[in-house]
């Protein structure tokens, strides 16, 4: 199960290519050129979450398709825990409490900010339907 969940939040060298209509080889040329945030993995592959993938189509005004919407296993599990914390919480507290690195989770925030789930006051983020502090 954890394996499945894992897979769908990330895509292949191979999938971006596809999904872009370009080469790997231009794909890897963006991961190369900082363009495309993406992790390597033991055996020399590349992946790329599904949260940088939608950021970098929306920086390069490509289409983003409805699935690449779908909230990841970590983009639910940050959203249940900002909404349980009635005070607001911060990125150092929600990756601590996820258990993953604040860079992570940041982005995972940035992703539920951009799907207008949650939203950021000062260092602190709220759900989107709540009043701060409430």
């Amino acid at each position: 199960m954890t394996q499945k969940v894992w897979a769908k939040n990330w895509f292949s060298v191979g999938k971006i290519g596809e999904y872009c209509l370009v080469s790997t080889a231009t794909v890897r040329r963006w991961i190369k050129n900082g363009e495309l945030p993406s992790i390597r993995l033991p055996s020399g592959h590349y992946r790329i979450s599904i949260t940088d993938f939608r950021d970098f189509l929306k920086r390069h005004d490509m289409p983003v398709k409805e699935e690449l919407y779908t909230m990841s296993a970590l983009e639910t599990k940050l959203l249940r825990a900002i909404r349980h914390n009635l005070g607001g919480a911060t990125l150092v507290q929600l990756a601590e409490r996820l258990e993953v690195a604040p860079v992570v989770a940041g982005r995972a925030a940035r992703s539920l900010i951009d799907a207008g789930k949650i939203r950021k006051e000062g260092n602190r983020y709220y759900p989107e339907n709540s009043e701060k502090g409430s």
